[in-house]
């Protein structure tokens, strides 16, 4: 929800995020650390957010302001970011991938609320983190589509030539939303090592950050219908593990393949249908060259 929400802004000003993955895991490392270090939930999220858009600040310098390719861009941060919190996470005589959690993410509610038939499970058991994202999602609408600052968001992932011709900065729009995307994805990484899985490991995201970029397409960059299907990949994953537990004879590769190939569906239905309610960012993975305006 959060790295998906962050990449939605990106590529509707224009910019193709490849890195997401890299970019939680910087931010999730990160995260797990500053919580190791100070016991603050509050501090770790804050620190793998900066980590996030400073990552995404190398991919704003090189794609926007260098105008480099953003396929090779991201591509070449993904593998940055993935190394690099590898190293920070075997680092040291004892490595942060050994140290087990100084703290905990807790559900918001707890008691009689939470146990409430259906509803309490779904609405009320979740963390402060879980309810922030939903926020995040319905701020990200409110946003883009009803702020000068989304319409100027989605003017430049549009048409970058005329946006520039009536005022806007192009490159000042798509760095901010790329710094904006960059923040949200950091904040995903460390709730999945601080608040999910509670450990640090190689490899923690398990792919989730390509997922997030699937669900971006596969919405038609709309937020309010990522923040349902964030929750549909989410119960895809949630549901292999579930079935494991009451001794389902399926292959635990098999139900490891679920979301991935519901990505694959999704996105697949995506580019079948057509919607005329939805512009969608046709500068999307082009450099703008206000040169050839």
């Amino acid at each position: 929800m959060y790295a998906g929400i962050g990449e939605l802004i990106a590529q509707r000003s224009g910019v193709m995020n490849l890195s997401i993955e890299g970019t939680m895991l910087i931010g999730g490392v990160t995260g797990f650390a500053v919580a190791d270090i100070t016991g603050s939930v509050w501090l770790a999220l804050i620190a793998a957010a900066i980590a996030g858009t400073l990552m995404s600040a190398i991919l704003a310098f090189l794609a926007v302001g260098l105008r480099v390719s953003q396929i090779l861009t991201g591509l070449g941060l993904l593998i940055f970011g993935t190394g690099l919190s590898s190293f920070f996470g075997l680092v040291g005589e004892n490595p942060i991938a050994r140290r087990p959690p100084t703290t905990s993410i807790e559900p918001f509610f707890t008691g009689g609320i939470a146990d409430i038939p259906l509803l309490g499970p779904i609405l009320f058991s979740h963390d402060f983190v879980v309810y922030g994202g939903w926020v995040i999602t319905f701020a990200a609408y409110v946003l883009l589509y009803r702020t000068d600052w989304g319409l100027r968001i989605r003017a430049v992932g549009t048409d970058p030539a005329s946006a520039e011709a009536s005022g806007v900065s192009v490159s000042w729009v798509r760095s901010l939303s790329v710094l904006a995307g960059g923040g949200l994805a950091g904040t995903g990484g460390a709730y999945l090592s601080v608040g999910l899985v509670k450990a640090w490991q190689d490899g923690l995201t398990a792919g989730a950050g390509w997922l997030a970029f699937a669900i971006v397409i596969a919405v038609r960059w709309r937020p309010l219908l990522l923040l349902a299907a964030a929750f549909i990949f989410g119960a895809s994953i949630r549901l292999g593990f579930t079935l494991q537990v009451v001794g389902a004879d399926v292959s635990p590769e098999l139900l490891s393949m679920i979301p991935y190939a519901l990505a694959i569906v999704a996105v697949l239905y995506a580019a079948a249908s057509s919607s005329r309610n939805v512009t969608e960012p046709k500068a999307l993975g082009f450099p703008f060259f206000r040169e050839e305006r």
